[in-house]
């Protein structure tokens, strides 16, 4: 048990959070209906501090006021509030801070959320803190593991959210967004944005959604609970969020794309060229977009070959390209060293980006990796820069990637087993001749030859380094997201295979 009377001097030196008394004294305030202001305020300041390993944006200054509100209608829900809660007991379990330990409420804060969310649809109360608090949830749930339990609140928060319209927002600023609701004709549950600030946490709370929902049927297989992009009535046609700030400064230089320009070539995208750059969550988004279409695609293939496939994916590749040429360049190795890395979002998001996107291009050439040479060296092409990237988020800074870049990770990690287990066949002359031979072989079948023999080894050696700096990353990610440490065993039994 921590001894928090000893512990505050120096958690103090290392924040700027002060401990409320109610805790620091050991008084039963969770026993409480209502949590303590001192006691909220400490928990929101944690959940502000790491929301962004979730990607939970939301515009803090608002919610701020609501709380100050004296109109019991106009604050926060309580199923926002517990969920807000809820998620800092969970963040104070994680390697991430030296918070006290609070992670022994989360059942107390997990009941009353479910309590309060079914309050909430009852009297059609705040649904808009409804979708958040719901979210939040889910979130929880696929952190900690409980798969099911997380799918089951998620598809009813996505249908919800469909219902609400959230699905189709066609722009990023206000007048477009209130008149495209207002002449729709469709019956939606919540009324038109009153503010940018409401259009801005709508989007963000809407591609919240759409990030659970890729992930979980990405990296969990589960049935996406959200329409394609081209699928009516519902299709998602949302336009990609901008910064939080962008909808605080009533700015007019935004484009509003969507998938559907993400995903169709120029002449048939809807948005115009690119004017201002995505902000980190679009960056992100668009990423797992093509994560996990290259993942689905992949999967009819092998399981039902076809050319429809194979152009599919052809098209996707092309589409993957295009968007790596708008992510924005990262320093050169000689201009950063990792032991002095610092984090910076947007920079990690950055990161994030190029590595989710270098998995989707490592997806789709594993879908002819076993039948096509070209296919198998891009995709340890692939595996190498995801690795690479490792190390410019800095040691430091692995526990800031998110849950689709570990899963990436493990992709790279497996494909440089696999890749070893062919070099060391090579080497020992164990290898069919008719496979498609690892880079660094040469063409010949005199697997013996001196130049061929050192080739491999240097092939060898250098995936024997980017696969250390892959399962250093994933061991401290890990912490953070304990999801990640089933796929670890599995890399590591295939590495105790090779």
């Amino acid at each position: 048990m921590l001894d928090l009377l000893t512990f505050e001097s120096d958690f103090k030196q290392t924040s700027n959070i002060d401990i409320p008394s109610e805790i620091m004294s050991g008084l039963k305030w969770w026993e409480n209906k209502t949590v303590p202001a001192a006691v909220h305020n400490y928990l929101f300041k944690i959940f502000v501090t790491h929301c962004q390993h979730v990607h939970f944006y939301f515009n803090q200054t608002a919610f701020e006021s609501r709380m100050a509100s004296t109109d019991p209608a106009t604050r926060p829900h309580p199923c926002y509030l517990n969920a807000i809660y809820l998620m800092a007991c969970y963040f104070t379990s994680l390697d991430l801070a030296t918070f006290p330990y609070l992670g022994d409420h989360e059942e107390l804060f997990l009941g009353r959320t479910q309590s309060s969310l079914t309050e909430s649809l009852a009297m059609s109360d705040r649904l808009m803190d409804f979708v958040r608090g719901s979210s939040l949830v889910t979130i929880y749930f696929l952190m900690r593991g409980r798969y099911i339990e997380g799918y089951h609140v998620h598809c009813g928060t996505a249908r919800f959210a469909l219902s609400c319209g959230l699905h189709r927002i066609n722009s990023n600023e206000l007048q477009e967004a209130r008149e495209d609701h207002s002449t729709s004709n469709i019956g939606y549950l919540l009324s038109p944005p009153e503010t940018e600030v409401e259009l801005g946490d709508r989007l963000n709370a809407f591609w919240l959604i759409y990030w659970s929902d890729k992930l979980l049927s990405t990296l969990m297989g589960f049935i996406a609970a959200l329409p394609g992009q081209a699928e009516p009535p519902d299709g998602i046609s949302s336009v990609f969020p901008r910064e939080i700030e962008y909808y605080e400064g009533n700015l007019r230089t935004s484009r509003n794309d969507t998938i559907l320009d993400l995903l169709s070539p120029p002449a048939v995208a809807t948005g115009p060229e690119n004017q201002q750059g995505d902000s980190s969550f679009a960056m992100v988004l668009k990423a797992l977009t093509l994560l996990e279409q290259a993942s689905r695609l992949g999967q009819i293939h092998r399981s039902k070959p076809s050319e429809s496939a194979i152009a599919a994916l052809k098209d996707l590749h092309i589409a993957t390209d295009r968007f790596a040429a708008t992510i924005p360049a990262v320093a050169a190795p000689d201009e950063m060293a990792e032991e002095n890395s610092v984090f910076d979002p947007s920079s990690i998001a950055v990161l994030m980006a190029r590595t989710i996107t270098l998995g989707a291009l490592l997806e789709m050439n594993n879908t002819t990796a076993s039948t096509d040479a070209q296919a198998y060296n891009a995709r340890l092409t692939s595996a190498g820069y995801i690795a690479s990237l490792v190390f410019y988020f800095g040691s430091e800074n692995y526990s800031n990637a998110d849950l689709a870049t570990g899963y990436c990770w493990c992709l790279a990690a497996q494909v440089l087993l696999e890749h070893m287990h062919k070099v060391r066949g090579q080497l020992q002359g164990t290898i069919d001749p008719g496979s498609p031979q690892p880079a660094g072989a040469a063409a010949s079948t005199e697997a013996t030859s001196q130049s061929n023999i050192e080739g491999l080894t240097n092939s060898l050696t250098e995936c024997e380094s980017q696969l250390t700096r892959l399962l250093a990353a994933l061991e401290k990610l890990s912490t953070v997201f304990p999801t990640l440490g089933e796929h670890i065993p599995h890399v590591l039994k295939i590495y105790m295979k090779y």
